[in-house]
């Protein structure tokens, strides 16, 4: 997903699209996005960028892929905090 020179990019305007959604999610789905994760290569390339950082090394082309990693975790997280309210209200 790529960010344009106005700050606009694909996760925000879906996570726009998704707070404007009202219907329930089913508890199937909600149990979909809790289980959610990165897999493993994903993880340790997160893991190497955010060293990176740390570490003030990062290169334009490592930001921009730390970029894509933190919209979607933030995409992520947003479905997930979207589950645990439609199981709380499921119960």
């Amino acid at each position: 997903m790529t960010t344009t020179a106005n700050g606009i990019n694909q996760t925000e305007i879906f996570r726009r699209v998704l707070e404007r959604q009202h219907s329930a999610m089913t508890p199937d789905v909600a149990q979909f996005f809790l289980q959610l994760e990165l897999p493993a290569e994903d993880r340790a390339k997160l893991d190497e960028l955010a060293e990176k950082a740390r570490h003030g090394t990062l290169s334009p082309s490592d930001q921009a892929d730390l970029d894509e990693f933190r919209r979607l975790g933030r995409l992520v997280e947003l479905m997930k905090l979207k589950a645990r309210k439609a199981l709380a209200v499921s119960n």
